[in-house]
């Protein structure tokens, strides 16, 4: 730039001397050799002002030079004139070039000064100054929010008056994987969801005629290709005037909530049905148990028929007793207070057991069942009585879910360290969808009215979760509706040598001599009929027995009854059944005193333990086996016997 700058110091001198030689040629015939160099002057003032003291110099001399040689000739001056004229040019040249490099610098030194202003120009300079300052203020707040809106975890946008995007936070980036570029405009609105960008449109055209903010929830579509729900939140702007100028808002991912909103919905809705189905299974039995009663009140009754409403009413009880159970069970299970009683057991004899549990629903139903069990025997660490039960609820599922007349297959297999056992079916299949759900509590395939007795859908969910207790897992196969189902158990196999058990249909509790003996029985519970029903079951088998309704009723009577045996309620008004146990023990003497068996509503492992801390000899769980009781009577016995009234 510097040499730039020379070239053309040095082309604005020489034109200058060009300029002022061919002025001095054009006035020559005015002039003729006079005033030869008077013109140069002005070339040396132009050099001076454009290229400095030196090169203006530098012009004197070769403006004189070339004047001299153009317009006098080539010899030297020798005449007095010339001699004057020349010192007269020279001290003219140099006055102009000392005058114009000092008026040069004065004027270069009033340019870089700042101009003073005029009073009324300084108003003017302090409000220029003022606004300068409040655009660099406002400079600084843009940048301080764009970044606080780019770190926040939430989206923000900007639009016009016709929902195009003018600004998006980095969230949205984040949130869409879109670039910001293509977001602006329409972008944004071509992620969301098909079904609801005519609603967001007509949500925007409605807020432009509200002064108030809006709100709106409608889906986007993630980065990942799924859409989620945010829930938008946002305002029009308007200027001073009133004038739409646009719309601002945020949006808050609520997928979550959303879909814990869905399950609360779904798990109240399973909820209203499952207490519906349960008001269901429980009255289903009242009835077939009151016409019974009704059956047997008739004295002019045949017996044929009496017989029959017996035996309604036990089957009736014991699927009472079987829902309870069930119930009681899930909820242990849920609540993790189940606890096995496993030992060694021959798998044949849990299969025996479930399939003659299953047969009378089988054969009522007309289904043939095929068994294919392996032929030697295969020991699993299980607990019985839990495993029968699984695979009882296979079988009756598979009865209930298989039209009349159907085919149901049993088969089990060892592989290697696992035997696999499959209940397989010709009824009407499972959904591609239902075969993982159908494990779900109250969960049931077929709600037709033909199905209406199939159970509180609760009987395969306790199957896996049994199974999974004992090491194992079960999982459901099916080709589609009207297909069939499979179910496939599979169980850790047991290498230990199986422990020898008491043979089949035996009891350890009934003492053999002591089964004909009659007892003094006291029967305490607040229900009277509970307790006289089981007062005239007992004295029917020979027994003598007396009722109590409260706590302190029974301490009163076994203090003078001295009952052999005591069968107590828990729940008694006055008096807790723990509380009548504990003061009948410590009022007995030597370890002498009645056997005492509770017999509640209450099942819970806690209560059982608890009822053996203060002195129970039994836990029974309503309702009872009327088998089962009488043989724990008949052993009273074997326990105390205390002194006779």
């Amino acid at each position: 730039m510097q040499s730039v700058g020379r070239h053309y110091r040095y082309c604005v001198v020489i034109a200058a001397l060009a300029a002022a030689l061919a002025a001095r040629f054009l006035m020559a015939p005015l002039l003729g050799d006079q005033h030869v160099h008077t013109l140069t002057l002005g070339a040396v003032a132009v050099a001076v002002w454009v290229a400095g003291p030196e090169l203006a110099a530098v012009a004197a001399v070769l403006g004189y030079l070339a004047g001299h040689v153009l317009f006098v000739g080539t010899a030297p001056p020798t005449r007095a004139a010339d001699l004057l004229g020349l010192c007269f040019y020279g001290m003219a040249s140099a006055a102009i070039i000392g005058f114009g490099w000092a008026s040069r610098r004065d004027w270069e030194g009033a340019k870089r000064q700042p101009r003073r202003l005029s009073e009324p120009e300084r108003p003017l300079e302090k409000n220029v100054e003022k606004r300068l300052a409040i655009a660099r203020t406002l400079r600084r707040r843009y940048r301080r929010i764009r970044h606080l809106a780019d770190t926040v975890p939430t989206l923000f946008w900007a639009a016009n008056p016709n929902g195009a995007c003018t600004f998006v936070n980095q969230e949205w980036v984040s949130f869409t994987g879109q670039s910001k570029r293509a977001l602006l405009g329409e972008g944004w609105m071509t992620l969301v969801h098909p079904d609801e960008r005519e609603h967001v449109r007509g949500m925007l055209a409605v807020a432009a005629q509200r002064p108030e903010g809006f709100t709106m929830l409608y889906r986007l579509r993630h980065r990942d290709g799924s859409y989620r729900w945010l829930i938008h939140s946002g305002r029009p702007r308007r200027n001073r005037r009133g004038e739409l100028t646009g719309y601002i808002g945020s949006l808050l991912d609520i997928t979550q909530e959303k879909q814990a909103e869905e399950a609360l919905r779904e798990a109240d809705r399973r909820k209203d049905e499952f207490i519906a189905t349960v008001a269901h299974e429980l009255r289903n039995p009242l009835a077939p148990i009151r016409n019974s009663v009704q059956i047997l009140c008739q004295k002019n009754a045949p017996e044929g028929m009496r017989k029959k409403a017996r035996e309604m009413i036990d089957r009736q009880v014991s699927l009472l007793a079987r829902l309870v159970d069930d119930l009681l069970d899930t909820s242990r299970i849920t609540l993790g207070r189940l606890v096995l009683q496993t030992t060694e057991i021959d798998l044949k004899e849990v299969i025996d057991d479930a399939v003659e549990a299953s047969r009378p629903l089988i054969e009522a139903s007309q289904h043939t069942l095929s068994i294919d069990l392996p032929p030697e025997p295969v020991y699993v660490d299980a607990d019985q009585t839990r495993l029968t039960q699984v695979f009882t609820n296979l079988l009756n599922n598979a009865a209930k879910y298989t039209p009349r007349g159907g085919h149901i297959f049993l088969a089990a297999a060892r592989e290697n360290d696992t035997v696999v056992v499959k209940v397989r079916d010709t009824g009407i299949g499972l959904p591609p969808d239902m075969q993982r759900r159908v494990f779900d509590m109250f969960v049931r395939v077929d709600d037709s009215p033909e199905r209406a007795q199939s159970g509180l859908g609760i009987g395969l969910t306790l199957a896996r979760n049994l199974i999974e207790l004992h090491g194992g897992h079960i999982e459901a196969h099916s080709e589609g509706v009207g297909c069939g189902s499979e179910f496939v158990v599979t169980l850790p196999v047991c290498n230990r040598p199986p422990r020898a058990v008491t043979a089949r249909g035996e009891s350890a509790l009934i003492p053999k001599a002591s089964q004909d003996r009659p007892y003094r029985i006291l029967v305490v519970d607040d229900n009277v009929d509970a307790a006289e029903s089981l007062g005239l079951l007992l004295r029917s088998a020979g027994h003598e027995t007396y009722l109590a309704h409260d706590g302190q009723q029974a301490v009163e009577a076994s203090a003078r009854l001295h009952p052999d045996v005591i069968i107590l309620d828990i729940e008694l008004p006055r008096l807790d059944g723990y509380e009548v146990a504990r003061t009948i023990r410590m009022r007995g003497s030597n370890g002498r005193g009645p056997r005492i068996i509770a017999l509640t509503g209450w099942g819970q492992d806690g209560d059982k333990h608890r009822a053996r801390d203060v002195g129970f000899d039994e836990h029974l769980t309503k309702p009872v086996d009327p088998v089962v009781l009488t043989r724990l009577v008949a052993g009273a016995g074997a326990v105390h016997q205390p002194g006779r009234a």
